[in-house]
């Protein structure tokens, strides 16, 4: 994002799952804030990024995005029968 009277923004952006704070980065060149998780559990999550604003561009939220995310199990119990041959 660059505005030609402003140039471009600085600072931070805040990425939360609901009211979990998950990082905070410093937008790169471009004014890009990237975040990368495989922790997230199973279940409906809710995700929000806060600007932290700066001289030239004010403090902004995003609007909260919704996601399911389907946990693929990291335990599998295996039940079965032993047969014994007498011999």
């Amino acid at each position: 994002m660059t505005s030609a009277a402003n140039g471009t923004p600085t600072g931070t952006v805040t990425f939360m799952d609901d009211t979990t704070t998950l990082t905070t980065v410093t937008l790169d060149a471009s004014a890009i804030a990237t975040y990368t998780t495989s922790q997230l559990s199973g279940g409906t999550h809710t995700f929000t990024a806060s600007y932290s604003g700066d001289s030239a561009f004010a403090v902004t939220q995003s609007v909260p995005l919704s996601v399911t995310v389907t946990a693929i199990p990291t335990t599998v119990a295996i039940t079965g029968t032993t047969y014994i041959t007498a011999g």
